[in-house]
């Protein structure tokens, strides 16, 4: 009899935590359990003023804002002034009008490192907070940016806004009829800040599953990117984890909460312990 509620017990997990229901195999992973700075070998930056209006500079290898300590990645937004090289007297370019910035953090990224296509992506992070903080984990088509935005597609496995402190977000962005499109949804939850937690998707030819711990709170028909081979997210993509400060989500910053510390745990790729087939799963 114990035995048989135990069975049953285990089946209603499955049907509600898809993610329970699959066996994979890892493929890929970081633990940050060595060396003082990301692993090159399977990391890039950013550098610089790069999207949305924000207010920090990026750094490239600058331990001061991105490291190894204890075991995790650390990922530091500073309030501090910091060179613009991009700087042009005269320009009206919001890259380029400030001769120095007032704040720096960091933007990794796995482009020409680790692509891959289907399978489970997952991130252990604890968030940031604070009014200005925008963390993400996210993905974009590996032919960014020789196919620009929003046709090389964008998957937001987590998006937080410390303006919104108790909701995750997870977003898909594409084209659809010449414009950009996207297709989201968030979940509420107490204190994303005072703990770590499980960011991951799940992602097949069919569909894009968001989940929050093993909480499946969003899923995505990708066919509402387009049939067949040309649909964006039908094709190999990179992962990029980064902390950005202001912008156009992120919002007006409070100085008051600086520094503040986005920190991660590990990265892990896997794809269906059952062959798939040729061609539908890979990592490069």
């Amino acid at each position: 009899m114990h035995l048989r509620f135990c069975l049953f017990i285990g089946l209603l997990l499955m049907a509600f935590h898809p993610a329970l229901s699959t066996e994979w195999k890892l493929i890929w992973s970081d633990e940050f359990d060595s060396g003082q700075m990301p692993d090159p070998t399977k990391w890039d930056y950013e550098e610089g003023f790069v999207r949305n209006f924000e207010m920090q500079y990026y750094t490239r290898a600058r331990k001061e804002n991105a490291r190894i300590e204890d075991g995790m990645l650390v990922i530091e937004g500073r309030k501090e002034d910091h060179p613009n090289p991009q700087f042009k007297e005269g320009s009206k370019l919001w890259n380029e009008e400030r001769e120095k910035a007032h704040y720096t953090s960091a933007s990794i990224n796995s482009r020409q490192r680790m692509n891959v296509q289907y399978g489970r992506i997952e991130v252990r992070a604890r968030l940031p907070q604070g009014r200005g903080v925008w963390p993400a984990i996210w993905m974009l088509g590996e032919k960014f940016p020789e196919n620009p935005w929003p046709g090389c597609g964008e998957i937001d496995i987590m998006e937080f806004v410390g303006h919104d402190p108790s909701h995750i977000h997870g977003t898909v962005h594409f084209p659809k009829d010449g414009a950009h499109a996207y297709n989201g949804g968030k979940i509420e939850t107490a204190s994303p800040c005072a703990d770590f937690h499980l960011y991951s998707i799940e992602w097949d030819a069919d569909k894009i599953a968001f989940f929050f711990d093993q909480i499946c709170y969003h899923t995505f028909n990708i066919d509402e990117a387009g049939a067949g081979e040309s649909n964006p997210f039908r094709r190999p993509f990179y992962l990029l984890i980064n902390l950005a400060l202001g912008g156009s989500w992120g919002g007006e910053i409070d100085d008051s909460i600086f520094p503040q510390k986005y920190l991660i745990d590990y990265v892990r790729v896997y794809q269906p312990l059952k062959a798939s087939p040729e061609g539908s799963d890979q990592a490069k």
